[in-house]
């Protein structure tokens, strides 16, 4: 999955959807093409940017980095995730550890290589872990043992293959000038905006200063999240587990001597409480997914962003004519932003905008 992003060069709206690419080698082709959409808009000298990521169930989270340094080429993509602490994370992180680094790229699903501490890294990307216990660290969350803080994945080494291309890491072209002024780009959505979406957003709002505006809800006459859904940085399906314990038996019988730190009956034990594929559950199942990673804001890390209230800066409801005509919203929430239109009376300065930042009103935990 990948953030795939098209343009309309008449309103300068840049719209975000999740999409699958057919086969690998696509990445970079989309990673200059959004580099193409950008230059198509600014060369139409449009001064307004709207980013449209309604009905964005997420996707590809490096898209999301790739996407932001576009827009914010001096800024650092910040990313901090944990997993919970239990018998089966914690043994697969000791098996795939005893790899070396070279055979945990080789060997370790890619979607979990952070398992492996000779891969992971930390958040400022400035360091790795120094055995698979630092890793795992001693930290609890309201009595819940989680994991350190990591990165996503190592932004250098991850540019430097050809398909997940970040800008101006591994030596990849960084247009350093920025296209925009944070004041002059706005993220418009339906409240459909979960996983790599909302880590996007999430990027441009509290670290690019970004205004967000979300249309719909319930007509409260209060302020509104444009983030909805998930905002844990990465979901396993059950099939994704099954292919990690399923790798995990692989490290361990093929690699027995570099284990012994390892007891035959713990890693029985690890199997024996290992989630089974779908094949072995004891209903029919036809699928199903978790999320896996808690992500954090920079400078607050005892909070995952799933638990944090973030509003948009404005709220618009729907008309008959957004509704027939989807168009026409990045009109409306133009008009509202930096024209003459106003807001739903009651929906800014929420806690978590821009406004409510301001005020000193913090992303934190609240119903809405």
């Amino acid at each position: 999955m990948y953030v795939d992003c098209s343009c309309v060069v008449a309103t300068g709206s840049l719209i975000c959807r999740a999409a699958k690419p057919a086969k690998r080698g696509l990445f970079a082709r989309i990673a200059a093409a959004s580099s193409s959409l950008q230059a198509v808009i600014v060369s139409a000298v449009r001064k307004f940017l709207i980013i449209d990521v309604s009905g964005n169930p997420g996707g590809d989270v490096d898209r999301a980095f790739n996407l932001f340094k576009l827009f914010f080429p001096s800024e650092f993509p910040y990313s901090a995730n944990r997993f919970r602490r239990h018998e089966v994370s914690e043994g697969l992180v000791k098996i795939f550890s005893a790899a070396n680094r070279s055979a945990a790229l080789e060997n370790v699903p890619n979607n979990v290589n952070f398992m492996s501490y000779s891969v992971a890294v930390t958040p400022d990307q400035e360091a790795g872990f120094e055995s698979y216990e630092d890793l795992l660290g001693d930290t609890t969350e309201l009595g819940t043992p989680v994991s350190s803080l990591f990165a996503s994945f190592n932004f250098t080494e991850a540019s430097g293959n050809s398909d997940t291309p970040i800008r101006g890491y591994a030596g990849r072209p960084l247009n350093r000038t920025q296209p925009f002024k944070a004041g002059n780009i706005l993220i418009i959505g339906d409240g459909l905006c979960a996983s790599t979406c909302s880590i996007f957003v999430n990027l441009m709002t509290n670290i690019g200063g970004v205004r967000a505006l979300p249309f719909g809800g319930h007509p409260n006459g209060q302020p509104m999240q444009i983030m909805g859904g998930v905002r844990g940085s990465q979901t396993l399906t059950f099939d994704d587990i099954a292919t990690v314990v399923s790798a995990a038996k692989a490290v361990y019988r093929e690699t027995p001597e570099t284990l012994e730190f390892i007891t035959k009956e713990e890693n029985e034990r690890l199997m024996k409480v290992a989630p089974r594929p779908l094949e072995e559950f004891p209903i029919k199942l036809g699928a199903g997914q978790v999320n896996f990673l808690n992500a954090y804001q920079d400078g607050d890390d005892d909070l995952p962003l799933q638990f944090q209230y973030q509003a948009g800066d404005c709220r618009l409801y729907y008309t008959a004519e957004n509704i027939y005509h989807p168009e026409t919203r990045w009109k409306s929430a133009k008009e509202a932003i930096w024209g003459n239109r106003s807001c739903v009376k009651g929906s800014t300065g929420g806690t978590g905008s821009l406004e409510g930042r301001k005020k000193g009103k913090k992303n934190e935990s609240e119903g809405g």
